[in-house]
């Protein structure tokens, strides 16, 4: 009989968040093991042996293991915690995504290759909204003021170019965003889903409307990264708008019910 665990990285969210996650799994006795992860990329923590695992990381992690990458593993494990994740990073990428027919927060965006150096010159009449085209966020998606440059504005948040090597930036109008909500969703159903900000203020507390509901079960199926993944969804005054994919492996559950989502995450990869 085979042994399947989750792996849950323990400094990749704060204590308490940690807890809830060990709480969930607990309770529904599923086995897991808390790791941690060095600056050279060694997992510490990881010494039973497995067969199959789910992963709960940090971005950092989900890069190593994308790499197969961890230092002083075995072969075998590292192949484990690789298809521990569901994550495809081209159809995480929002440069991709723009240009499926879908109904996205931010399709009037443009795209800075910054493998072009011009792009670390460019400037705005106006604040834009900017991120990192890539899923693996390489800084906080944010606002980028009015007439800096990409570079300066790079040194200002600390993130190194080099960092940014084979990304894109993408950069959008600032958008009046009311309601702000997460979906974790398995295939084409959704699984849980919890809001998380209010007019750009943390809420996690405020329920989620039928509307939001409504689209979410219409939105899912229209586009799977992953057999896995978060889907963001936000209400503007043009409507509901898909905000972005993310690896459902590292993105924050806010006040999703954890217990029941991760009972049929451990049902739909174990069974």
């Amino acid at each position: 009989m085979s042994k399947n665990v989750w792996l849950i990285q323990d400094s990749h969210l704060n204590i308490d968040k940690t807890y809830l996650e060990y709480q969930a799994l607990s309770s529904l006795n599923i086995p897991f093991i808390p790791f941690g992860i060095l600056p050279d990329g060694e997992l510490t923590g990881i010494y039973d042996n497995f067969d199959k695992c789910i992963a709960r990381s940090s971005i950092k992690t989900l890069r190593l293991a994308m790499k197969k990458n961890f230092a002083h593993m075995d072969s075998r494990i590292s192949d484990i915690i690789h298809n521990g994740y569901d994550y495809n990073e081209i159809n995480f990428d929002q440069n991709f995504i723009s240009t499926l027919d879908l109904p996205l927060l931010n399709k009037d965006s443009l795209f800075l290759d910054m493998n072009d150096n011009s792009s670390l010159y460019a400037s705005f009449s106006q604040d834009m909204f900017i991120k990192p085209s890539n899923d693996e966020k390489a800084f906080v998606a944010t606002i980028l003021p009015e007439g800096q440059t990409i570079k300066v504005f790079l040194d200002v948040v600390g993130c190194p170019i080099e960092r940014l090597k084979n990304e894109t930036l993408l950069v959008s109008k600032v958008k009046h965003l009311k309601g702000e909500y997460r979906f974790i969703c398995i295939e084409d159903t959704i699984a849980e889903g919890s809001k998380y900000l209010e007019e750009g203020k943390l809420d996690v507390e405020g329920l989620i409307p039928d509307n939001i509901k409504s689209a979410a079960n219409e939105y899912v199926s229209l586009f799977k990264p992953a057999n896995i993944f978060a889907m963001d969804l936000v209400e503007t005054d043009s409507g509901i708008s898909i905000v972005e994919y993310n690896c459902w492996n590292c993105s924050g559950l806010y006040n999703i019910d954890r217990k029941s989502l991760f009972n049929k995450i451990n049902e739909y990869k174990f069974s």
